[in-house]
């Protein structure tokens, strides 16, 4: 029991804070609280004003194929195609200086190097190739930035 509540407070650290939801620059929401992610998905809640007035839902989730989570309130869902969440949930517990993670549709290769981690994504039935990179400093996710979605989230200072 001890080693499972030690685990579960290791893998915690990493995701630690508030984070902005940034769309082609602009900001457009937060995340509160990364601990859901272990479950697949991530509740994001709309700050900007003009966004508040015209949109009629209260969160804003992103969630990995497959686990679709069932929230009570006015909730827009949205299936993370970009693998957005299985890059964090990897590379917050362990950065490689290079792996190739491959699923059925995109092939993930993820370069780290003192904490800052490029992946290239090529989905494998268009042969199309984005990037992005996540920074980690003091194991703490900073900043991810994925150039074919326009996503970024950004930890508040």
């Amino acid at each position: 029991m001890r080693k499972y509540l030690f685990i579960l407070f290791i893998s915690s650290i990493y995701l630690f804070g508030e984070y902005n939801i940034i769309y082609k620059g602009i900001i457009v929401g937060r995340i509160k609280d990364f601990s859901t992610i272990k479950n697949g998905y991530l509740i994001g809640k709309p700050t900007n004003s003009i966004l508040r007035l015209l949109t009629p839902w209260d969160n804003y989730i992103i969630y990995q194929e497959g686990k679709k989570p069932k929230i009570k309130g006015d909730n827009k869902y949205k299936k993370d195609k970009h693998l957005l969440l299985h890059l964090i949930n990897k590379l917050s517990k362990f950065q490689p200086n290079y792996k190739i993670i491959s699923t059925k549709k995109y092939r993930l290769i993820i370069r780290c190097k003192n904490g800052k981690c490029r992946y290239q994504r090529t989905n494998k039935y268009k042969n199309i190739t984005t990037d992005g990179y996540l920074i980690f400093k003091n194991k703490q996710l900073e900043i991810l930035r994925d150039n074919d979605s326009k996503l970024a989230f950004e930890i508040v200072n």
